[in-house]
């Protein structure tokens, strides 16, 4: 049934483009249609939209989603390919006034930050950093009031945590323009922008293309694929410098949860516990874990 849609979906894509005498698209590769086959799930176009060129980005994601705030199930093996992203293909706006970054990017406790905080105060206006389309605006979990605006180079930019949305789904968005105002919907302890750059709905950390001190971008182009994405998004590859060297048993633990948990394995803590393969834990149980 997935590839029957697949399929019938890719026959519309032709049809649609074949019309189009001034556009020349290319043919879609092995590669593009493994992501569609990985994306159909969550195909949808809630309103009309005139032709698919006037979603930012057509020729990469192939689809349009205002339902789900992130709809793509992207496996990074399928990237095998460069893609450039143009930073300068339009004027760059620091999402709010303040340059103040309270949180960044990467393994924050025991769950991943898959963005940057930075403060401002409740009410702050917050606007889009490049040109773009609204393609998700609403609730969403511990997000509270989000926008997300898909832009043209490929990205798209997430702005959470608002007191307000001004924007609505599928609208055009300039560089500068406001999206709503600061605050602390959502799972947050104070007012704060939470700002995420994704790519094929995988979070990328914004300072490597966002200068901040000077509110402004670091480089022309960002050049993404597979290897960069695993070397900067590691979720399961959680580190903590600040692990403790000995872990209390809980009841339902065994060795390779706790291996798991604390990011080493099995042969490790029975070596360092002086432990055998079938000891039992008991529960209170201390066990050395570094």
């Amino acid at each position: 049934m997935k590839l029957f849609f697949t399929t019938l979906y890719l026959c519309l894509f032709s049809i649609i483009f074949s019309q189009e005498n001034n556009k020349n698209i290319g043919p879609i590769s092995e590669i593009d249609t493994l992501i569609i086959q990985e994306n159909i799930g969550a195909f949808y176009i809630p309103e009309r939209i005139d032709n698919l060129i006037d979603v930012p980005a057509y020729e990469l994601y192939l689809f349009w989603d205002t339902l789900n705030f992130n709809p793509y199930k992207t496996n990074i093996e399928f990237l095998n390919t460069n893609y450039i992203i143009d930073l300068q293909y339009d004027k760059f706006t620091f999402p709010v006034r303040s340059n103040n970054v309270s949180s960044k990017f990467g393994w924050r406790n025991k769950k991943f930050h898959t963005g940057i905080d930075i403060s401002l105060k409740n009410g702050d206006t917050v606007f889009s950093i490049m040109e773009g389309k609204v393609r998700f605006c609403g609730y969403y979990k511990g997000y509270g009031n989000v926008v997300v605006i898909r832009h043209s180079n490929g990205l798209e930019s997430v702005y959470a945590h608002l007191s307000k949305i001004f924007v609505k789904n599928n609208k055009y968005v300039e560089s500068n323009f406001p999206i709503g105002l600061g605050g602390s919907s959502g799972k947050t302890t104070g007012p704060h922008l939470h700002f995420e750059l994704r790519f094929l709905g995988i979070p990328i950390d914004p300072l490597e293309i966002i200068d901040t001190e000077n509110m402004d971008i670091l480089t022309t182009f960002l050049i993404i694929n597979k290897d960069f994405l695993k070397t900067k998004y590691k979720p399961l590859q959680y580190k903590n410098s600040q692990s403790p060297e000995f872990y209390i048993v809980k009841k339902g633990d065994n060795l390779f949860k706790i291996a798991r948990k604390f990011n080493t394995n099995v042969d490790t803590l029975l070596k360092i516990n002086k432990l055998n393969s079938k000891t039992i834990l008991r529960i209170n149980q201390k066990i050395r874990i570094k």
